[in-house]
């Protein structure tokens, strides 16, 4: 397991300290939407269990690993105690075991050389048919918390070749930034077949009124032939405004979900 030792030291340090962290919520929903309860989920990356937890309460049942020592034992405290310590290139269950398969801002940390592994090893374990849910971030890592990343450095102060080795792993621990096509081309070749890939973005217009973030579409234009000649105006205008705001916000995108099937 490639970096386990960056990513325990982290997790020592305060990285997802809050047990209420919970970076798949929008995976959840979608699970929660599309599959029958009581059907079996694995969480590669599953952290302290936030996403499982949720999907627990609702009749599913619930696997999870993680590279992380300690993210896994935040696991086991919430009842969590079918999480294990593994990396998604070597997924310790068996195979053809799963319903679905999600996973949440973790494929950017792994490695190039091991990523065709790991999709390998998402298809062994998953079922004929079974559904997968991957959020992916696109773009270098941002809004990093120095002070854990700092306090980590400091305990290699005077261990010259052991600090520098964390410098490089921790300058950016987005190791794979890619764009659309070569996640979905990675996720063919080992037969998953995506049904849908689309952008989500950090800040959305609900998000920027101070609202939750949430999925937002614009009028359709279609409608404006229904309208009164005052309201067309309004609703022109409210759909110049958010086309603005979504070119904005394209600039922004930060994140890839993609959803798909075991062929």
């Amino acid at each position: 397991m490639r970096y386990k030792e960056v990513y325990d030291r982290l997790y020592e340090a305060g990285y997802h300290k809050s047990v209420g962290t919970n970076h798949g919520a929008e995976l959840v929903e979608m699970i929660k939407r599309d599959n029958a309860w009581r059907s079996s989920v694995l969480d590669i990356g599953c952290s302290k269990g936030s996403a499982l937890k949720s999907l627990k309460e609702v009749g599913f049942d619930v696997y999870g690993i993680d590279i992380a020592d300690i993210a896994i034992q935040g696991c086991h405290k919430r009842g969590l105690s079918n999480c294990k310590v593994a990396s998604c290139a070597n997924i310790e269950f068996n195979d053809n075991v799963f319903d679905v398969v999600m996973s949440s801002d973790v494929f950017e940390h792994i490695d190039k050389d091991e990523l065709e592994l790991s999709a390998k090893e998402i298809y062994r374990v998953m079922k004929p048919g079974a559904k997968f849910y991957f959020k992916i971030c696109v773009r270098l890592e941002q809004n990093r918390n120095s002070i854990y990343y700092d306090q980590i450095l400091k305990g290699f102060n005077g261990k010259g070749e052991l600090r520098k080795k964390y410098e490089r792993q921790m300058k950016n621990l987005h190791v794979t930034v890619e764009k659309k096509k070569f996640w979905i081309d990675l996720f063919t070749r080992h037969g998953l077949v995506s049904t849908q890939a689309k952008m989500a973005w950090e800040t959305s217009p609900g998000r920027m009124k101070g609202q939750y973030s949430k999925w937002y579409s614009p009028p359709n234009p279609k409608s404006l032939s229904r309208l009164t000649e005052q309201k067309r105006k309004l609703v022109s205008k409210e759909i110049r405004e958010w086309n603005k705001m979504k070119a904005l916000m394209d600039k922004k995108s930060k994140n890839l979900i993609i959803t798909g099937y075991k062929k």
